[in-house]
């Protein structure tokens, strides 16, 4: 800090000797001080801002280090055994299982023209309400889509599409006897 300021100062006073300018060296020292002021509040501000920006702990995205910003679950959204339909190619039901960093959704479904088989999601990533990867079915492999919520109770919505282009929804809830669900939840 001293040498920018004793340069500047240094500079200042050669420029004013050789173009016989006569100016106060001191204002350059001034000049010298504000700059390091101003980078001083923008280093102050940066620190707020970044401070500011940094998400609050929710212990439903906490183990997710690859979170893309998708704020957070609801409070009220549980974790645990969901009971699920499949429906759209493939029809059937489903378990899908949600804990703090992934879902996996296993059922028997039936594809017409095809028969039955398994419906399999495993793993998929939680980032914020949101879930998402890949599975199977019926040996095809598929992209699975969805989202955690609670309405009234805690739900799970989704979409899959397979590799040929086919495409179906997946709706969950927890058990009554789990999640009783909230009769005001539309008045907080």
């Amino acid at each position: 800090m001293i040498h920018r300021i004793s340069f500047a100062f240094h500079f200042r006073m050669l420029h004013c000797v050789t173009t016989g300018e006569r100016r106060a060296p001191e204002r350059t020292v001034l000049v010298g001080r504000l700059t390091l002021r101003s980078l001083l509040l923008v280093l102050v501000a940066s620190i707020t801002l970044g401070a500011l920006a940094t998400p609050a702990f929710n212990p439903h995205t906490r183990a997710n280090p690859n979170s893309h910003g998708h704020g957070h679950r609801q409070d009220r959204n549980k974790n645990g055994d969901y009971n699920a339909d499949i429906a759209g190619y493939a029809r059937g039901s489903a378990q899908a299982t949600v804990n703090d960093d992934s879902v996996s959704i296993s059922g028997t479904v039936k594809v017409e023209g095809y028969g039955s088989g398994q419906f399999l999601a495993t793993d998929l990533t939680i980032d914020g309400p949101y879930f998402s990867g890949r599975g199977t079915l019926l040996g095809e492999r598929i992209t699975v889509r969805g989202r955690l919520d609670a309405a009234r109770s805690s739900r799970l919505t989704g979409t899959f599409i397979t590799a040929s282009g086919h495409a179906g929804r997946i709706v969950g809830s927890l058990p009554s006897s789990v999640d009783a669900g909230d009769d005001q939840w539309d008045r907080n």
